[in-house]
């Protein structure tokens, strides 16, 4: 055979082997619980889950020394500390369970100590 034709056949066969092995493994199962978390980033230079919102922000938010920007609509704090909340739903049970864990970010507890 010639190369090209070998390389199109070689390719084929791959396609037609990981079909057909994608078939035999699919398989149908339903979901028996749900897992998910609300995690606050505990440095610094993190995300904060701490917002408040406005649609008039640059009046709601303002202050003497600080003005807030006109085409903004949440004042997002700082992180400093966190409420961390892990939600796990049993489909099977119909039950809801959460756990919450709250507290200060680890640099924010040299702060304090250092205040």
């Amino acid at each position: 055979m010639y190369p090209r034709m070998q390389r199109a056949l070689l390719v084929i066969m791959s396609v037609v082997y990981c079909i057909s092995d994608a078939i035999a493994q699919q398989t149908t199962r339903e979901a028996r619980a749900f897992e998910c978390g609300f995690i606050y980033d505990k440095i610094k230079t993190g995300k904060s889950g701490d917002a408040s919102c406005s649609y008039t922000g640059e009046k709601v938010f303002s202050t003497a020394s600080k003005p807030f920007p006109a085409r903004e609509h949440c004042d997002t704090k700082r992180v400093f500390s966190f409420e961390d909340i892990r939600l796990n739903i049993d489909f099977v049970t119909n039950q809801v369970a959460f756990e919450r864990e709250d507290g200060l970010a680890p640099f924010a507890v040299e702060e304090m100590i250092d205040y």
